[in-house]
């Protein structure tokens, strides 16, 4: 009965990544995020979890060192797929995917560029 109580408040005070690792195992892409009409824009690692009711958890890291990691959430349905990153200026994020690929567009917050977001599943 102890014991069962334990696990009851473990599971109560989990942050939400942990409960996000409790899905299947997370799916790491390789992105670059470019601005549109820009030839260059950051790379980074996301790392996605697909919860079975349509929620997306994750995080993600730029290549440069600058941002740190931040976190990651959204909904998919079907093919269709929406993120917001929590750094990144908020980055909102609608796209499709498509053989595991990411294909997306979307704005921050601050700004009127568009974005435009790839994401290819590492093997």
């Amino acid at each position: 009965m102890l014991l069962a109580l334990a696990l009851v408040v473990a599971q109560a005070s989990a942050p939400t990544v942990t409960v996000a690792a409790t899905a299947a195992s997370p799916t790491t892409y390789r992105t670059q995020v470019t601005a549109r009409f820009e030839s260059f824009g950051n790379t980074g690692t996301l790392k996605l979890w697909f919860l079975p009711d349509g929620t997306v958890r994750g995080t993600y890291t730029s290549d440069d060192g600058g941002g740190g990691t931040s976190s990651v959430h959204g909904m998919v349905d079907g093919k269709k797929i929406s993120l917001d990153f929590s750094a990144m200026s908020r980055l909102h994020i609608d796209g499709t995917i498509d053989h595991g690929t990411i294909h997306g567009y979307g704005s921050k917050r601050e700004g009127s560029k568009l974005w435009i977001l790839t994401a290819i599943p590492e093997h």
